[in-house]
């Protein structure tokens, strides 16, 4: 006797997995065609689509979400006896095709079974709630199965006492985690599901088949795929929060409830927010203890009370307009004049020189306010800087025209008759 043999003839059978393979072989479910006397197995999706491509092809009947339709054995068989009360026009939606004058080709009838049909939202509803009480009593039946023993599905330890305690130990020693045990239900078919896959070196998440059962094993470690495929419908089975709502999948509704919590856990941390009202906004005169809180008054009365007019410098870059504003703050807060540097001992007697001698009016030496300290401005909240127009990020500075002032020249009398002592050569 070869190993392989010897092998198969020690390995301990399980009788109540080949009698329930047995049974679901046999249990093969058979329903008749709703408009005519076919007949189709639609034990699987693959065995469905395969139904609903000849209603389709055959009789122009569509069967829309049908991934939501809780028990649709019971579903067909409820729309089968309603078909054999009337006519199909009578409970489905007919769509024509080809109707505008323009559309060439035979004018073809669809129909459709929709929960936006109010005998068919009815159905999926009260079969959702059949669908979700089965789960939930197979789930209760699961969690107080104190005798359940399963080996683990990648050490092959036998673990006991109930389902949860197999779980923790793939997640505490294999750090694979499927959810909670609360949160699963027909638990055995789930197991045999994802055996199978290990089985036949399949990684439980991106469904690649590997070589042997080692190189499955340090693909799903370096790639930490240490859980199942969360598109994978096949899944959707064995997770409760499938069976609340017939009309979405789990990742809809768990969108939903992570964005009320988050919404919550907001409100919780600013508690105010709903009744947030923004700051007034405050702008301060460059020139005296003037403020306004509209931005048209600041510009008024500058304009009025000091002569000074803050568009007039929006021929400047945008960056050295700030400069400029904030070498202006700085001077009068250090009650100096921004043109002549001159020191004074109060705010009053600054503006009075400024007035006087209508420096004002005039514009400071670039050498003066052109430096990097300037970039920041000296009180933190100055909102006069908003004000400032900031279409001049790429203004060419070097071809504005600078008119200078007459400029009278003292020539010492010392120069003078140096020069004339010079001779030419």
């Amino acid at each position: 006797m070869n190993q392989e043999n010897k092998n198969l003839c020690t390995k301990p059978l399980n009788l109540i997995d080949r009698i329930s393979k047995k049974k679901a072989e046999n249990e093969n479910v058979l329903i008749v065609c709703l408009q005519c006397d076919k007949e189709f197995q639609v034990n699987d999706s693959c065995d469905q689509k395969n139904y609903l491509s000849h209603l389709l092809k055959e009789h122009r009947l569509v069967i829309s979400d049908v991934d939501h339709i809780g028990h649709f054995q019971k579903y067909h068989q409820y729309w089968k006896e309603r078909f054999d009360q009337g006519k199909i026009d009578d409970f489905c939606y007919k769509i024509n095709t080809n109707m505008a004058k323009d559309d060439k080709g035979e004018v073809e009838s669809f129909y459709m079974l929709c929960d936006d049909l109010p005998e068919d939202k009815i159905l999926r509803e009260k079969l959702n709630i059949y669908n979700l009480e089965k789960a939930l009593a197979q789930q209760e039946m699961e969690r107080n199965d104190k005798n359940y023993f399963k080996e683990c599905l990648f050490c092959g330890e036998k673990i006991g006492n109930n389902r949860s305690n197999l779980l923790q130990h793939m997640s505490d020693n294999h750090n694979f985690n499927v959810g909670h045990a609360d949160n699963l239900v027909y638990f055995d078919e789930f197991y045999q599901k994802l055996n199978q896959r290990i089985s036949i070196n399949k990684c439980l998440f991106c469904e690649k088949i590997f070589y042997n059962k080692q190189i499955l094993k340090e693909h799903m470690r370096k790639k930490q795929h240490k859980s199942i495929n969360p598109n994978n419908r096949e899944f959707d089975k064995f997770y409760i929060i499938n069976y609340l709502e017939y009309s979405k999948y789990w990742q809809e509704i768990k969108h939903e409830r992570d964005s009320e919590e988050s919404r919550v856990q907001s409100l919780e941390r600013n508690p105010s927010l709903d009744d947030w009202n923004d700051p007034v906004q405050i702008y301060c005169c460059l020139f005296c203890n003037e403020s306004f809180d509209d931005e048209n008054q600041i510009i008024s009365h500058m304009n009025l009370r000091h002569k000074f007019d803050l568009k007039s410098i929006d021929f400047l870059s945008f960056y050295n307009q700030v400069k400029l504003i904030n070498y202006i703050r700085r001077q009068i807060f250090l009650k100096n004049c921004f043109i002549c540097l001159k020191k004074f001992e109060s705010s009053e007697e600054l503006l009075k020189h400024l007035e006087t001698d209508d420096h004002i009016k005039e514009f400071p030496d670039m050498d003066l306010w052109d430096q990097p300290e300037y970039y920041f401005s000296t009180f933190e909240d100055d909102n006069l800087l908003c004000l400032l127009d900031d279409d001049g990020y790429n203004k060419d500075e070097s071809k504005i025209k600078v008119i200078p002032e007459d400029i009278k020249f003292e020539i010492k009398k010392e120069l003078l008759e140096s020069l004339n002592d010079l001779e030419l050569k």
